[in-house]
């Protein structure tokens, strides 16, 4: 039981870190491609 609480404290605290990394990733990648984007497709 120890270890499955250990086990899902670690997935909550990877999952809060993924989180993070991708909105901190998608807020970037918008700033800084959206506009290259825009200009290749249209």
């Amino acid at each position: 039981l120890a270890r499955q609480q250990a086990r899902e404290i670690c997935e909550k605290r990877l999952l809060k870190i993924f989180e993070r990394c991708a909105t901190f990733l998608s807020a970037a990648g918008q700033a800084a491609g959206l506009g290259r984007l825009r200009k290749t497709t249209f």
